[in-house]
């Protein structure tokens, strides 16, 4: 199951939704540890690109598709730390988390089993991005059913 987590996380990672986070200073003001001080009532927008293809943890060619490389650390699909913040991160981490990714799980073992999945043209479709959001290729994906044997 390790290779099925490490695929469903590097898939997560390159798949998120949103390349920013908006978030209200809500309390009377944050001051950040070298003395910036954020106050009441001021949005704050986390680039969650910035942690989901950092270089310093993902390498040089952070940005492409390497589904077995969290293999040898033995992760879940469902842990958060700060470079893998598809579910948030700390206190505010998805509680779904794990039921989301079981269901992940069951989809593409049921997939792997029965279909062999491509598409049209053979190539990865390319994401369209608008202002911070993601949205995914109009490229079907073709289903077809493996044979019983």
């Amino acid at each position: 199951m390790s290779k099925l987590d490490s695929f469903i996380r590097e898939s997560l990672r390159h798949t998120g939704d949103m390349i920013i986070v908006p978030r209200a200073v809500t309390t009377d003001h944050y001051t950040f540890s070298n003395g910036y001080t954020v106050p009441k009532g001021r949005h704050v927008y986390d680039f969650s690109e910035d942690c989901l293809f950092s270089e310093s943890q993902y390498g040089p060619d952070s940005k492409s598709f390497k589904p077995f490389q969290f293999v040898s650390q033995n992760v879940s699909a469902s842990k958060v730390d700060r470079t893998y913040v598809i579910f948030g991160g700390g206190r505010h981490a998805c509680p779904g988390r794990f039921y989301a990714v079981l269901v992940l799980k069951l989809f593409l073992y049921h997939v792997i089993l029965k279909y062999h999945v491509r598409t049209e043209n053979g190539n990865t479709p390319k994401k369209l991005m608008v202002g911070p959001f993601v949205f995914p290729s109009k490229e079907s994906l073709i289903f077809e059913r493996r044979k019983e044997t």
